[in-house]
């Protein structure tokens, strides 16, 4: 078995690996298609993540019609016009929109490991062992970028976002 991950390594991240990453929630959450609020999820690198026009539009027109019902029957007189108008001054653009996580390849050090998050599953005799995860940050110009994008991943268990060590390199390391 190839040698896992450790602090100091130096890796590259390839299109096509799984990682944890922050990405906006309405790329991933099909209810929340207006939402810019970051979320840590299983995120292909490489892949491009979109939202519709069309998707949004139908989501705040159901927003509009349970808004209008759900104040009328609290007695207040409220046309859809208004709710419509409300919507406009709060919401986010409508316009198509896309995530590009092909930001997420590159250079990163390993800035954390460790062995985790194990459990068990439905049943008492579904035991999930823990895994070596990775946290790295996204280097530039060959240092460690600490505005940077930060990811993580496992190396061994039963996880969404795997990287087993046989399929990653490390191409440096800053202790030698």
């Amino acid at each position: 078995m190839t040698e896992l991950l450790q602090r100091g390594n130096i890796i590259k991240i390839k299109k096509g690996m799984k990682v944890y990453a922050n990405i906006p929630e309405k790329f991933v959450f099909s209810n929340r298609p207006l939402s810019g609020e970051l979320h840590c999820k299983t995120v292909e690198v490489g892949k491009i993540y979109k939202i519709s026009k069309e998707f949004k539009e139908e989501y705040v027109t159901g927003v509009k019609k349970d808004e209008v019902e759900r104040l009328r029957e609290r007695n207040f007189n409220v046309t859809e016009e208004q709710i419509e108008n409300l919507l406009k001054q709060t919401a986010p653009s409508l316009e198509s929109e896309e995530y590009d996580a092909s930001i997420l390849e590159g250079e990163y050090i390993v800035v954390k490991t460790e062995n985790s998050d194990g459990g068990t599953g439905m049943r008492s005799h579904d035991i999930y062992s823990d895994g070596w995860r990775v946290f790295a940050k996204k280097m530039k110009d060959g240092k460690i970028d600490s505005e940077g994008i930060e990811v993580s991943f496992y190396q061994t268990g039963a996880f969404t976002a795997m990287i087993p060590p046989e399929t990653i390199e490390i191409i440096g390391d800053i202790f030698g």
